[in-house]
Order: C-alpha cells, then sequence, then structure tokens
C-alpha cells in the first residue's frame, strides 16, 4: 500500500524519493517548479502560471512521483527552455546552439536546452508547420518557452512512458534576448528546410535556390549558418557537394552574379519560403522600439555596432573555442586582445553618435560578434583532400595546385612551396635506404612511405598509429623531424604522459594532422579510451583554461618514438589492434652523423612528393599492407602486456585432467 507521501509498507519509495530529491534541488537552483499529475503534459488546472512553491512544500507535492513542471522566464531568473519537436530541429541546434545544459528522453536525447538570458526576457515562441509545408506531417517544429510557459523536468514522466533525463548537467549558456531568438529562429529554419528536402536529383537545385533566398535576406554569417544545419540535418549523403553550393552562392552575390532564390525554392518545396518570411517577419512594418535607457539619444545600438565591426573585418570568424583571421589560404588563431583592440576603434570612431567606449561595451559588442560569425567545430579542416602550401592549395588526390580559398577551413599550412620534382637526397639515402631497408625490408619503406601519405590528411578512417621502438641513436627522432618538416604548423607534440596527465594537454589537437612525440618514457597506461579516440577519430571532448570546452574529431595521426613499450591493463585493448610497432635498430656510434637531422628539417617538399606517392598507392588498395617484421613487433608487444597468458604459457600445465589449489596459482602467480 502506498501513502499519499510515498511510502510503501513503511519504506520510502525510491520514485518517489528521486522525485523528491530531484524537486528540491531545482528549487534550490532558483527554478520555480509546479506539480504536474504523472506522465501528463500540462499541469490541468487554473492558475498554475502565478503558482510559487517552496522547500517546505515538496513532500506534500511531490511524493507521489508527480512530474516536476518548470515555470520558465521571469519566474525562474531568466531561464528559457528551447524545446526542440523533432529530429531535425534537434540536429541543426548543435550546430547553432552553444553548448548548454540538456535534457530529454531515450526516444528524443537533448530535445531541450536550457539558456539564461542576460537582458529582457523575450516572449514565449512556437515555430509550426501546416501538413502542405512538412510533406503531410503536419507538427511544431519547435518551441522558445519563456514567462507563461513550463515544460518537465527530469525525472518526470512523459506521456510516452519513459522517464525524462538530463543529457549534459554542465552550466547553462548565457545568451542576450536577442541572440536567443535569432537562434531559435534560424533553428527552425533550418529544419523546416531539412524536412522539405528533395530526393535524389533536385537536391543540387534546392539547396542553391534555398542558399540564394536566405543570403538575400540575412546577414551572410547567418544565411551560412541556417544552410549548414539545414545539410547536416537533411542527411544528405553528399553533403560537401552541397556545402559547395552554398560557397558558390555566396561569392556570385558577392560578385553581383545572378542566383536562384525564392521562386525556385517555392516550386520545389511549396509553403517553405512563406513560412520563413512570416518567422523572420520579412515584409513586415518593423514596430518602433522603444528607446534603450543604456544608450544616448540615437546612439547606434549594440548590434549596430556589432554589424559595422563585422563589416569593417570580414577576414575574422570563431570556431573551435578562439577567434580566428583569415589569410593566405588559411585560418590561424588570434588573441582575444586583438579582436577587443578593433572593436574599441569602431566605438572611438562611433564617439560623435554619442557612444561613450567601456569595457562592458566593448565586451558586448565582442560577444555579439562571437555569437554571428562563429562556425561549427565540424567544419574546420572538414577537407582531408586539401594541403594548404605557400603558393597555393594542394589537392591531395590530384596533385593539382588550386588558389587559396577561405571556404576550405583550413587552420595551418606548410611553410613552403609545393613542386612536384622536389627531392631529398638525404632523406632517400641515410634514412629510407640505410636505416630502413637495410634493417626491415623494402617492405617497411613501403609501409612508412604510405603512413606518411595518410599524415598529409584528415583522414582517420584507417584507425591506425605508429610506435618507433629501439634504443638510443637509433635515428628516431630524425624521422620524427622529417615528418614534422613535411607538414610544418599541422604537425604538434602530444605525448602519452600528456594524455594521461591532463586533458588541458589535447588543446594541441585542433588543425594537426599529425602529432608526435620523441624518448617516451616507459610508463603503465591506466586507460586507453582518449588515445583510442584520437587514432579513430571519435569526438573528444578537450578543455581549454578559462574558457568552456569543445568537442572535436580528431583528425591527427599519433606517431612516438619510444624507449620502452608502454605497459597496457587489458590485453583486448584495441589499441593492440591500431598501433603498429616499427622496431628501428641502434646504430653504431662510430657510423652516426649529427648533420643529417638538420638537413632532414630543410627537406619537407622533397619528404612531401614522396609521401604524395605513398598516399596514391594506399589509395588505390584502399588498405595498408603490413610487413612481418612489423607484424611480429606488434604481437611481441601485445603477448608481454598479455600477463595472465604469459604466466599460463610459463608455468602451467593445461590439460583437463589436471587441476591446482586457488591459493597455491594465485600465490605463484604473483612471484
Amino acid at each position: 500500500m502506498t501513502t499519499r507521501y510515498g511510502r510503501e509498507n513503511g519504506r520510502a519509495s525510491s520514485k518517489a524519493t528521486d522525485t523528491t530529491v530531484a524537486a528540491r534541488r531545482y528549487i534550490r537552483q532558483g527554478l520555480s517548479i509546479i506539480p504536474v499529475p504523472k506522465a501528463k503534459k500540462n499541469p490541468a488546472r487554473d492558475g498554475w502560471q502565478n503558482e510559487r512553491h517552496t522547500l517546505e512544500d515538496v513532500d506534500r507535492l511531490w511524493g507521489n512521483d508527480e512530474g516536476i513542471g518548470c515555470l520558465w522566464g521571469l519566474a525562474s531568473h531568466s531561464f528559457c527552455d528551447v524545446d526542440l519537436d523533432c529530429r531535425e530541429a534537434s540536429i541543426a541546434a548543435d550546430e547553432i546552439m552553444p553548448r548548454t545544459r540538456t535534457f530529454g528522453r531515450p526516444d528524443a536525447p537533448k530535445s531541450h536546452r536550457i539558456v539564461r538570458v542576460t537582458d529582457e526576457v523575450p516572449a514565449t515562441r512556437k515555430f509550426v508547420v501546416s501538413a502542405d509545408e512538412a510533406q503531410g506531417q503536419g507538427r511544431m517544429i519547435c518551441e522558445l518557452l519563456s514567462t507563461g510557459a513550463q515544460s518537465l523536468l527530469p525525472p518526470s514522466w512523459h506521456h510516452s512512458g519513459q522517464r525524462r533525463q538530463w543529457y549534459s548537467e554542465g552550466k547553462s549558456a548565457r545568451m542576450t534576448s536577442y541572440e536567443l531568438v535569432d537562434a531559435v529562429t534560424d533553428i527552425a529554419s533550418a529544419a523546416l528546410i531539412a524536412r522539405n528536402w528533395p530526393g535524389e536529383g533536385a537536391r543540387h537545385a534546392y539547396s542553391l535556390a534555398a542558399a540564394g533566398f536566405l543570403f538575400r535576406h540575412l546577414p551572410p554569417e547567418r544565411a551560412e549558418r541556417i544552410m549548414l544545419a539545414a545539410i547536416a540535418a537533411s542527411g544528405d549523403e553528399e553533403s560537401d557537394k552541397r556545402i559547395k553550393n552554398i560557397e558558390t552562392t555566396r561569392e556570385r552575390l558577392d560578385n553581383g552574379s545572378n542566383t536562384t532564390g525564392g521562386a525556385t525554392l517555392e516550386s520545389l518545396a511549396g509553403g517553405v519560403v512563406k513560412r520563413l518570411r512570416s518567422w523572420h517577419g520579412w515584409g513586415k512594418k518593423q514596430p518602433q522600439k522603444e528607446p534603450d535607457p543604456d544608450q544616448n539619444g540615437d546612439a547606434p545600438t549594440h548590434d549596430q555596432l556589432r554589424d559595422r565591426f563585422i563589416e569593417r573585418h570580414p577576414q575574422l570568424a570563431h570556431g573551435l573555442g578562439v577567434w580566428r583571421a583569415y589569410g593566405n589560404g588559411i585560418w590561424p588563431s588570434i588573441e582575444d586582445y586583438q579582436v577587443e583592440d578593433d572593436v574599441c576603434l569602431v566605438l572611438e570612431d562611433a564617439k560623435p553618435e554619442k557612444i561613450r567606449p567601456t569595457y562592458g561595451l566593448v565586451r558586448s559588442v565582442a560577444d555579439l560578434t562571437r555569437v554571428r560569425i562563429s562556425k561549427p567545430d565540424q567544419i574546420w579542416d572538414r577537407d582531408p583532400d586539401v594541403l594548404v602550401c605557400r603558393n597555393g592549395t594542394l589537392r591531395l588526390s590530384t596533385g593539382e595546385l588550386e588558389p587559396h580559398s577561405r571556404h576550405y577551413y583550413a587552420t595551418a599550412s606548410v611553410g613552403y612551396d609545393f613542386d612536384e620534382n622536389a627531392d631529398s637526397e638525404v632523406w632517400q639515402q641515410r634514412i629510407l635506404g640505410e636505416l630502413i631497408a637495410e634493417n626491415l625490408g623494402l617492405e617497411a619503406v613501403g609501409f612508412l612511405q604510405e603512413f606518411c601519405g595518410l599524415c598529409l590528411t584528415s583522414d582517420q578512417s584507417h584507425e591506425v598509429a605508429l610506435w618507433f621502438h629501439g634504443r638510443h641513436g637509433g635515428g628516431r627522432s630524425t624521422i620524427l623531424a622529417g615528418l614534422e618538416a613535411m607538414l610544418g604548423p599541422k604537425a604538434g607534440p602530444l605525448s602519452l604522459r600528456d594524455i594521461e596527465r591532463s586533458s588541458f594537454a589535447l588543446t594541441n589537437l585542433p588543425g594537426k594532422t599529425l602529432v608526435t612525440s620523441a624518448e617516451q618514457p616507459g610508463m603503465f597506461l591506466r586507460g586507453g579510451g582518449v588515445l583510442n579516440s584520437i587514432i579513430s577519430g571519435e569526438p573528444v571532448q578537450i578543455d581549454i583554461k578559462f574558457r568552456d570546452p569543445i568537442t572535436i574529431v580528431p583528425r591527427a595521426k599519433i606517431v612516438w618514438a619510444l624507449n620502452e613499450l608502454p605497459r597496457i591493463g587489458n590485453a583486448d585493448d584495441g589499441l593492440f589492434r591500431r598501433v603498429k610497432v616499427l622496431p628501428i635498430p641502434e646504430i653504431p656510434e662510430s657510423e652516426r652523423d649529427p648533420q643529417v637531422k638538420e638537413r632532414v628539417k630543410e627537406s619537407g617538399a622533397g619528404i612531401l612528393v614522396w609521401a604524395l606517392e605513398g598516399l596514391e598507392r594506399l589509395r588505390k588498395r584502399g588498405h595498408f599492407v603490413v610487413p612481418k617484421t612489423i607484424r611480429t613487433a606488434t604481437q611481441k608487444f601485445r603477448d608481454q602486456n598479455d600477463v595472465a597468458g604469459m604466466f599460463v604459457a610459463e608455468r602451467c600445465e593445461v590439460n583437463a585432467d589436471v587441476w591446482e589449489g586457488s591459493n597455491a596459482l594465485y600465490q605463484a602467480y604473483k612471484s
């Protein structure tokens, strides 16, 4: 028997306890919560919008596992809920919204995203499409829930029979009302475009028309983020071609050329143009805004100053957690103070318009700019087939040199010109010939050539890392120097100790296609999860000091030089499948030449041409052929980490007819 307070046979119900504990936590966090009948969506009573409850009310109101409804907006200290009611909206939100707290249910994870508004709280907004605008699936796209609206928090029951749960309980993103409304409108727009994505044969024309229509009505950065989100939400398997359509449309409009737009879009997806116009307010007479008390008279508003700054600095973007400025084919990072100094110049020029530059105003304009021109993390270095050189962008699959372009979103380049006739005698003779071929065979040279070619790309599909193993004086660091010379800033340091010590060490990963470390210490690898994720190209979270963490898909191959191979606790760890051990013999001291490494460091252009041959061969075959010497060394590495297997092989007789007491067996294993 269950009482009103959730006690069953004299014992507190675990479900009721979960709900009451959660309710108390929400009240302490400053959220205004109300009880909702179990498995119901709405409170179903008059005046619920005006209810206010305290900690003393929790047991009475939530003791029977009632739902926990949250009153958003002013009632909950300006927290708002972005409710994503379809799959396309949820995917689009990943592209458009900043990282924030999320909750949902197993069938719709991260369908609710909580944001704290830093200025005047916006009104609740609903984005609905009728049946003829969504291929017969009339429904809500998304909602911005604010003052007067509520939604159910975890662990409330959803009417589908599933419990709501948290998927990210970090800090809630902070956004201005202007930013939040724009973001939700853009999510709805992207989801609408994605839900009407046509079948094969019409996608090219559809993406061009949608991009043309948006670019004519919105700032280019905002139109681009809607289209990128729509492409991601559409599931189009030729997304690279659709992204190229966006770039083509923007370039044509910048050049004053004709592009398709609303008329073509309407013919391909009836009703989409009308709904976009309605949601964005295009064609409507805008109401007169009340004067901002923080501004003086007719002084420009913060968003107007932002637009002036963006117009003055079209080369700027924000991505992978930092500011970036385009130049010479790449988007290198720049410091925050550089952006803020440029913002100051815009504000100083606006002094005749009654603008008083302050640090708060500088930060406001910079933050508004960051939100508007931010690019999704996955767009950076996304093309595995390009390598930016000093004299152009090299297309790796064809060997053709193309002009530099901002639209590759490359973050680094090599520091030399591409020359298809470049060569390196010291690399070919001393490293490949005398060090590798004479000791390990020509097959090892071919494998190394193909792996070095792969290091030129962001392709992680082969899931392979290379570990050079041997004693001091074997030339391992010279090989690493050659790879670093070939890749320049696209190579960076990352050691096993870095990975084990702190996630801050991973800040080197963005923009890199190779990470190296020489003279690694022998150590026990506590967990290979992060290392396996880097090698496999699976998303990893990168912590950045004094900034929010970012999640990236690693593009870097790992090449390490080790005196001792690390100890790995699990003999079934995926590292044994992914890592290839290349044994490097020691060079007699009388034969060592200290000038070789310096000459190799100057051979980047020649090593590049050599590596391109290996990449072409690897791509034609589709997989690596691992030489016997490397297979043997790798298997030995695995066997030496299978401690239990080694004990059985060395100390035990294995037979179904023999046995041993557990204590004696364990003592022998310990010794």
